[in-house]
């Protein structure tokens, strides 16, 4: 009980009472899923709440720590498809982590893909009703990830915070999304590096610190979260409207957006 104090009962959500005190201290149920049943079908098997980004976090730190930053976001600025080579200039830890991030993984299905575009062609209409009012909606109230957003630079814009946050569900749902003209890829990089210095600096941050239940945000659990509430949220709406949709592109829709994670 020594580690429950005032300051972990707030950054609880409030006032307890003896049983949620109780449930605060306890154990958590551990982690047993195995990595087995993944997608690529190995892992750690270590409790998502407790991972990050091992590759991404010490490249983008060292970046933010040295002020190098400003330099690097004007050299990656014009780096937007899928097929360019890494612009000259960057630090070589960052050119080599990019390099391999940028990299589709062996498991990676073009024919699923084929069936992604063809879903997404079909009910590109119910796809953009669902991600701005139902997944948007939701990214608001999930209480990590809109507490993460509001206390990043520039995240109580919501103006912006959509803008970037949409640019995403564009790219994935493109007909040339993982394409060599296509822009996802890029995305999902620059996803990676803004989550891992997000990862680094909040922690910093004494509002964040006093108002967040964790020590660092954005965990792949975390990650889980907010990848729900986008394909697995769109696809329960669209099974409860009766919505036809062929085996093959159900599949190939999940399977663009298991890339993408």
């Amino acid at each position: 009980m020594d580690s429950f104090n005032r300051r972990n009962a707030l950054k609880a959500g409030g006032v307890l009472g003896a049983a949620g005190a109780f449930a605060l201290a306890a154990p958590a149920t551990p982690w047993t899923w195995s990595p087995a049943g993944s997608v690529p079908g190995i892992g750690s098997g270590a409790d998502p709440k407790y991972v990050w980004d091992v590759e991404a976090d010490p490249v983008v730190a060292g970046l933010l720590d040295r002020g190098e930053v400003p330099k690097v976001n004007e050299i990656l600025k014009h780096w937007t498809k899928n097929s360019q080579p890494l612009p000259a200039g960057l630090p070589s830890e960052l050119r080599d982590f990019m390099e391999h991030a940028k990299q589709l993984p062996a498991w990676a299905d073009e024919q699923k893909l084929v069936s992604a575009v063809n879903f997404n062609q079909k009910r590109g209409t119910y796809l953009g009703v669902l991600y701005g009012f139902a997944s948007g909606m939701m990214s608001t109230v999930i209480p990590k990830e809109a507490r993460a957003v509001y206390y990043s630079k520039g995240g109580a814009d919501m103006k912006d915070r959509i803008t970037k946050t949409a640019k995403l569900g564009y790219d994935i749902g493109s007909l040339n999304a993982y394409q060599p003209d296509g822009e996802m890829v890029v995305t999902c990089v620059k996803t990676r590096l803004a989550h891992a210095a997000v990862r680094h600096l909040l922690p910093q941050s004494p509002h964040w610190v006093n108002s967040a239940p964790e020590d660092i945000p954005i965990s792949q659990a975390d990650i889980m979260v907010t990848w729900h509430s986008l394909p697995t949220t769109v696809m329960r709406n669209l099974t409860k409207w009766k919505v036809p949709i062929a085996a093959d592109e159900s599949e190939g829709f999940l399977h663009s957006w298991q890339l993408a994670a």
